[in-house]
């Protein structure tokens, strides 16, 4: 394959990850949203924000997940940690601002 080939071939796979990225920040934007609507239920029954119990069940799926696409449990632990904690702070309020 030419050079130009490949240079061709890695700009294809950097916009398919662009896309990708684009797909993972919407995703995350519908998990905020959801938990926003988490927490005023919560608040509504007069439960905390955070459950112990539901962040260990979230993470064992993740790490059950990342185990099958062959992702270090530390990297997926480490990513879902933060996005836990972003979800947690929409539940207390509207979540940071920008």
């Amino acid at each position: 394959m030419s050079a130009r080939a490949h240079e061709e071939q890695l700009k294809k796979h950097r916009q398919m990850i662009d896309c990708l990225d684009q797909s993972i920040m919407a995703n995350l934007g519908m998990r905020r949203e959801l938990s926003k609507t988490i927490g005023e239920l919560k608040h509504n029954l007069g439960m905390p924000v955070t459950s112990l119990a539901r962040e260990d069940d979230v993470l064992g799926k993740v790490l059950e997940t990342a185990r099958e696409i062959g992702m270090p449990d530390a990297t997926a632990r480490k990513l879902f940690t933060i996005i836990i904690q972003d979800c947690r702070q929409v539940q207390r309020s509207d979540g940071p601002q920008p």
